[in-house]
């Protein structure tokens, strides 16, 4: 039961209208493997909201770079726990993630965490 679980789970200390309760991010070769456990504690859900990925992390070609995958649609539960897996350039290796919800593409910020990448896998 995904409620019993995030519940279960130390709050974000940042807080927010939707907390980040904890994540998980994989690095492995040119994906991103990722999974992120939210909440909306007592709060309405916002039907439209997305979690956006912003990573940092070197590139062989650039050195230090940001990368901004694409929007991630968030269920309009309660509780969530958002998994895949996404495509990163070639050569960049990330080390640290922002995961962003927002209420809608390009809207209000409701939630905002930074969260380690793990090393890549070879």
């Amino acid at each position: 039961d995904v409620d019993f679980l995030v519940a279960a789970l130390p709050p974000d200390p940042r807080g927010g209208a939707v907390e980040i309760r904890a994540a998980r991010f994989r690095s492995a070769r040119s994906a991103l493997e990722y999974e992120i456990a939210l909440a909306r504690p007592g709060r309405a859900k916002a039907p439209g909201a997305q979690v956006e990925l912003v990573l940092s992390g070197d590139s062989a070609r650039a050195g230090p770079t940001t990368v901004t995958l694409d929007p991630i649609a968030l269920p309009a539960t309660a509780n969530a726990v958002v998994r895949g897996k996404a495509a990163l350039p070639e050569g960049f290796v990330p080390s640290q993630c922002a995961v962003r919800v927002l209420d809608r593409p390009g809207g209000q910020l409701l939630g905002m965490r930074l969260l380690n990448v793990g090393r890549p896998q070879t």
